[in-house]
């Protein structure tokens, strides 16, 4: 459980869960240090933090390990501790796999999976130190079963959601919680003016371009129905970080908790099928 004021580094604040969860946590009592590419785009951050001195804007970018270096010295020198780290920063690269380039692949994996790795490798020796600290990962649904036109997409939070369970192990002589938040579709700039598409959607000529148009059709229909917004994600974070035995995984959306049950539970012929009959399908 946190104490009165604790040190909270987060990725990824510009937008979306990350700006929501500085904000949240900022006008809660604690200091916030909200990381972004970018700090010129704190405007929307800024003016929803209360208690400004609660909030430090810094410059990171997640796929640069030496400004995340500079970052996190920064921010021992300066507040001494970081109680919780928040690794949220990340992107999407919709499409279907033959369609991404390499260069596709190695972007995605470099910010979603490397570089919450890298930010996490930089913190840990001052967590270790002190006996104690939170990591929370921002994973996803997409985590914990993978679907038509997102493949590459899961297979890094296929990655979070592993790293997350085994660093769980890992850090535990050291009073260090770890945890992974798995929202489903979240209203955010990533899945709009943000998104990213494998270099080949576009291609008439590709084998997938008609299944790729059903498959964003049916994602832009249920995530109209089914999605939540940034500020849910981040209450369910001030929550984790407020309990003293946080559970390893969170999932967030009752239609997909709901989905994960029956995946479960069932034997694999039939969780197919119901996946098959429930998301994308192509004629």
């Amino acid at each position: 459980m946190l104490k009165s004021q604790t040190n909270i580094l987060i990725t990824g604040c510009s937008s979306g869960i990350g700006l929501e969860t500085a904000a949240l946590l900022a006008n809660s009592g604690h200091r916030v240090i909200a990381t972004m590419r970018d700090i010129t785009k704190a405007k929307e951050l800024t003016d929803k933090v209360s208690i400004p001195n609660n909030l430090c804007l810094m410059s990171m970018d997640i796929t640069k390990p030496e400004t995340i270096v500079s970052a996190v010295k920064s921010i021992i020198e300066q507040f001494g501790t970081i109680d919780v780290l928040i690794n949220n920063a990340g992107i999407t690269i919709d499409g279907f796999f033959e369609d991404h380039s390499p260069e596709d692949v190695e972007w995605i994996f470099k910010t979603n999976v490397m570089g919450m790795m890298n930010v996490t490798r930089a913190v840990l020796p001052y967590m270790r130190k002190q006996k104690s600290g939170q990591i929370i990962n921002i994973g996803s649904i997409a985590g914990r079963w993978a679907l038509p036109a997102i493949s590459v997409y899961s297979a890094t939070k296929f990655a979070v959601d592993g790293f997350t369970e085994g660093l769980r192990h890992e850090l535990m002589p050291w009073g260090i919680k770890v945890t992974v938040v798995e929202p489903c579709f979240v209203n955010t700039n990533m899945v709009t003016v943000n998104r990213n598409v494998a270099a080949n959607t576009a291609n008439p000529h590709s084998p997938y371009y008609v299944m790729t148009e059903q498959a964003e059709a049916f994602y832009e229909k249920y995530g109209q129905k089914y999605e939540i917004e940034p500020e849910v994600v981040a209450a369910k974070i001030k929550e984790i970080i407020n309990t003293s035995n946080p559970k390893l995984r969170y999932m967030l959306g009752n239609r997909e908790q709901i989905t994960n049950l029956l995946i479960r539970i069932l034997p694999e012929r039939l969780a197919n099928l119901f996946l098959k009959n429930n998301y994308p399908a192509y004629e």
